[in-house]
């Protein structure tokens, strides 16, 4: 079984903090985003910045999320959501 390239996970990293850059980030470009940069608690990201990204989420990679994946805890950081992709996509 392969794995299509966009649920790579350095795939979805990438798209992901290309996103959270341009999209909230604009103001700090010298910012670097890891997977690990806590997105809620340094206030990179606030409510209204976690439905954009689930826009963005279910546009780019094709997947629904579900009202019950709507929690802090998949949005806290970078690897939090490309966990979420990737249970999502499987």
């Amino acid at each position: 079984m392969t794995t299509s390239p966009r649920f790579e996970p350095s795939a979805i990293d990438r798209a992901l903090i290309s996103f959270i850059q341009k999209q909230f980030l604009f103001d700090r470009p010298g910012l670097q985003l890891s997977p690990e940069v806590r997105l809620i608690e340094e206030g990179i990201v606030d409510s209204v910045g976690i439905l954009q990204l689930v826009g963005f989420i279910e546009k780019t990679f094709d997947i629904s999320l579900r009202p019950d994946d709507l929690v802090l805890k998949n949005f806290e950081t970078i690897g939090a959501i490309r966990s979420l992709v990737l249970a999502r996509a499987g």
